[in-house]
């Protein structure tokens, strides 16, 4: 299967979206993206399974629309994405909402041969 990297994923949501932090102000919403290693099954000095990179997607919102957030999670999903869905949060400097999720590579994005 071929995989969609997370960036053309996320960008397909047609949501403003940067890599890590973004670089100047803008207003939300908008999507920051960024990794956070990997997990793989390791036992006996030996790679078992090798998942991939994990990430950390902050969605920044004013309004809170769920329309939008099941939009993003279908598109993690129809790339082979899982995911899990933090609460609402809120700055209270910028008033801007956030939600977090916590995004892996399903196991369909994986050969089920591929040699680690």
């Amino acid at each position: 299967m071929a995989t969609i990297p997370i960036k053309e994923v996320l960008e397909s949501t047609g949501i403003y979206t940067a890599y890590f932090e973004i670089e100047s102000e803008i207003e939300a919403p908008y999507i920051v993206w960024r990794g956070k290693g990997q997990n793989n099954f390791i036992a006996d000095d030996t790679f078992y399974f090798k998942m991939g990179n994990t990430y950390e997607v902050d969605y920044y919102f004013l309004e809170k629309s769920e329309d939008v957030e099941d939009m993003i999670e279908q598109k993690l999903l129809d790339a082979g994405f899982l995911y899990t869905k933090g609460e609402d949060l809120r700055d209270s400097e910028t008033k801007e909402f956030l939600i977090i999720y916590d995004v892996r590579p399903g196991s369909d994005r994986y050969d089920e041969d591929e040699e680690v």
